[in-house]
């Protein structure tokens, strides 16, 4: 399994063995394929917190039920977070809380930048893209924490700044086989699980763009191979 930066909706790619891994055996080919993107980017954002952590730290990650999302949460635990709070529906509180999430947030019942107390939480994982979502974020982050959006632009970021508080974007750009190792490590002991939430043949790649686009998969979306029945 892994990241293929040229694209991967092909029976075959040609890659550099350093960006390739065993597959975790506890997952399907489909698993295998949806799961790398996601997965390395959450550890490359963590990482770039601090984790492997010994504090346990308290995460917030927005979007808790998508794609990178449900990733996210499970990364961060495994990492060694004390606390993981959440945004999703109301509909998906149980299967995020099955992830390893401590506390949810449901959005559309309440706003996460108030329902959370100043400085009560160490890393805040933007994995939705709102508007203004850095300014709202930072009254919540603590001295020594975190802003992390995986959204490109300046828009997502904070336009002020806190005294000990980083503020970053996210772009995959470590994805080497020993990365793939930790999280094949995590797969096969069970801490680490993708959600598919569809599945296309690659005849029907157009119809799986179009379900990525409407906002409103849970999980990833899984190419199989194989002509869908």
């Amino acid at each position: 399994w892994g990241f293929a930066l040229s694209g991967a909706w092909a029976e075959y790619v040609a890659v550099s063995c350093d960006i390739a891994g065993l597959k975790p055996s506890s997952a399907t080919m489909e698993q295998a394929g949806a799961m790398p993107l996601v997965a390395l980017t959450s550890l490359q954002a963590f990482t770039l917190a601090g984790a492997p952590w010994q504090s346990a730290p308290t995460v917030l990650v927005l979007g808790g039920s998508g794609g990178v999302g449900h990733i996210a949460i499970q990364v961060a635990k495994d990492l060694g977070a004390g606390k993981v709070i959440t945004t999703t529906s109301a509909g998906n509180t149980d299967f995020v809380k099955s992830l390893g999430a401590d506390e949810v947030i449901d959005y559309k019942a309440a706003d996460w930048a108030t329902a959370l107390s100043p400085d009560s939480v160490d890393v805040v994982l933007d994995a939705v893209g709102e508007a203004n979502c850095g300014d709202r974020a930072l009254p919540l982050i603590r001295a020594g924490g975190n802003f992390i959006t995986l959204v490109p632009g300046r828009a997502h970021l904070p336009t002020s700044s806190k005294a000990g508080v980083d503020q970053d974007f996210v772009l995959l750009s470590q994805a080497g086989a020993s990365r793939l190792d930790i999280l094949r490590g995590f797969a096969d002991d069970g801490r680490l699980k993708v959600k598919i939430d569809s599945t296309f043949a690659l005849s029907d790649i157009a119809a799986a763009v179009e379900h990525s686009q409407d906002g409103h998969v849970d999980g990833k979306i899984s190419i199989s191979m194989q002509p869908a029945s």
